[in-house]
């Protein structure tokens, strides 16, 4: 298959006019026999970008990846939901994520991730996010108390095992009773993130310089950046990990969102949506572990207005990015698709349009609308 005359994103994070070429699953050159002499399809004037990578997501369009119960699991279900959704926003992989919960409900998410069978026309489950349940009362933000508990390597590896080794990401707290540790002997094994956590600028450095590597949804679930007390921010400005940004503007206001980019520049930022079953759903309330939580000013809030997420997806929040907070689109771009799939060590297969890698692509329009998705080489969405 040939792609012609479209402009596409190349691996120097720059946008260049040409054609794509794709044979079966994968992206190829000209010379490739199977596409040498094919016609191709015309894509004047839309941008072609890798598939979006989402690597911080509880759920979408009316499903939640906690759907389920000990008795019986729905989650195979709502990660079908799910994975249907975000292929339509052009996210082709995602990491469904756990929030804190009882240690039965965790298992379960883990089990049934792990036995779940990813379908060629939706999203690809490549991996799970574990938020929580090793954090902080004092930044639990929508986290449920009740099921907080110190770091716990056994459960960990129990986790590990019932998803197939499928765990990518796991968020502590620093300060709290055994995390230190945790991250010391994990790290080679999983990546160690750092939030929901109220540890100071100190603490947060030794976390790092024991082996944590990354900051989930960085500004928050965490201390302000103070200019006398950096905390968990300014940490991971002296260091070398990765930052999660929540980019629909909401989270993280406009100002603060292009200062980030100032501050640790689009080789260290991963765009997430952080979505929840209201990211694309069609209610006004939800409830998800026995809590209910309302949609309100382009937001899912908890009854007593404290944040659980946004409600648009990871394509939409790009598109703002770009069109209202003015966020280069070659940065944003790379900031979900470049950027997660090498923090998650996947650049051979994912995260870039180039020779040999998995040919999953969205064509944009100007408006940055997608208007044709590919899943492994296979159209799997047209407008």
């Amino acid at each position: 298959m040939k792609l012609k005359n479209v402009r596409y994103f190349t691996p120097d994070f720059t946008f260049t006019s040409g054609d794509i070429y794709i044979s079966g699953e994968r992206f190829s050159t000209a010379s490739d026999d199977k596409v040498i002499n094919r016609e191709g399809i015309d894509c004047s004037g839309l941008y072609a970008v890798p598939g979006l990578i989402d690597i911080h997501i509880h759920g979408s369009a009316d499903c939640e990846f906690s759907e389920c119960t000990v008795q019986h699991s729905c989650t195979t279900n709502a990660l079908n939901g799910m994975a249907q959704y975000l292929i339509n926003e052009g996210v082709t992989s995602f990491l469904p994520t756990t929030m804190t919960a009882g240690e039965d409900l965790i298992k379960n998410m883990c089990r049934t991730a792990g036995a779940y069978i990813n379908r060629d026309e939706t999203s690809e489950v490549i991996g799970i996010h574990i938020e929580g349940p090793f954090i902080s009362e004092e930044k639990r933000g929508a986290q449920n108390i009740a099921y907080i508990k110190k770091p716990d390597i056994n459960f960990y590896r129990e986790l590990q095992e019932l998803s197939k080794n499928k765990i990518k990401i796991i968020t502590i707290a620093p300060e709290i009773e055994g995390a230190l540790e945790f991250a010391s002997k994990l790290h080679k094994e999983v990546i160690i993130s750092i939030a929901h956590s109220n540890a100071d600028y100190q603490t947060a450095q030794k976390a790092l310089l024991n082996g944590a590597s990354h900051i989930t949804h960085l500004f928050n679930g965490m201390p302000a950046f103070g200019h006398r007390s950096p905390g968990i921010v300014g940490a991971a400005l002296d260091s070398a990990c990765m930052v999660e940004l929540i980019s629909d503007g909401n989270f993280v206001c406009p100002t603060v969102m292009r200062a980030v980019f100032k501050m640790f520049g689009d080789d260290r930022i991963i765009c997430i949506s952080d979505g929840t079953s209201a990211t694309g759903g069609k209610k006004d309330v939800y409830t998800a572990d026995g809590r209910t939580y309302i949609v309100k000013n382009d937001m899912a809030l908890l009854e007593d207005g404290t944040l659980v997420g946004p409600v648009i997806s990871l394509r939409q929040s790009i598109q703002k990015m770009v069109k209202e907070f003015g966020i280069p689109l070659e940065s944003a771009v790379k900031c979900a698709t470049y950027n997660p799939a090498k923090q998650l060590n996947l650049l051979n297969d994912y995260g870039l349009i180039r020779e040999g890698n998995y040919a999953d692509l969205l064509l944009l329009d100007k408006n940055l609308d997608v208007k044709i998705v590919f899943k492994k080489g296979k159209c799997v969405v047209k407008h």
